[in-house]
């Protein structure tokens, strides 16, 4: 349900955990599930991404997510921008589910799983593989 709201969004405001509550996460940046979910859904991102190296490893292409500072007075003007340049917002789009379906899926985290344990990829992965490069060569 939420990948359907999402696909008819303009967009999605992901923002790293608990931006709201420092205290928290005791100043640890940590990646929140929305930055997976708006990815494959094929958002425009805005918000705070996680200032970790690990973030920028998973989502290190441009615009994955456009920077918008939490609380931001001025995000009528930014947006009003972003409104202004459809061709980067498309770009934005095709990016982030093409990323998305080459990072992403849990297929890669199972595959992970099963190159440590020493074993073959099952028949039903290969062909998710195939789906998913599908998806990625559209995007």
């Amino acid at each position: 349900m939420l990948a359907a709201i999402l696909k008819h969004s303009r967009y999605f405001i992901a923002n790293r955990s608990h931006v709201n509550n420092p205290e928290f996460t005791a100043g640890r940046d940590e990646i929140s599930a929305r930055f997976y979910e708006g990815v494959a859904a094929g958002t425009v991102m805005i918000g705070e991404a996680p200032r970790t190296d690990e973030f920028k490893r998973q989502f290190d292409w441009p615009d994955a997510v456009i920077h918008l500072p939490f609380d931001s007075p001025d995000i009528a003007d930014i947006l009003a921008g972003l409104n202004g340049d459809p061709g980067r917002m498309q770009a934005v789009r095709v990016n982030n589910v093409r990323e998305a379906a080459r990072r992403h899926d849990w297929l890669y985290r199972i595959r992970a799983v099963f190159d440590v344990l020493g074993l073959a990829p099952t028949e039903s992965m290969a062909v998710r593989a195939g789906r998913l490069d599908q998806i990625a060569s559209k995007a």
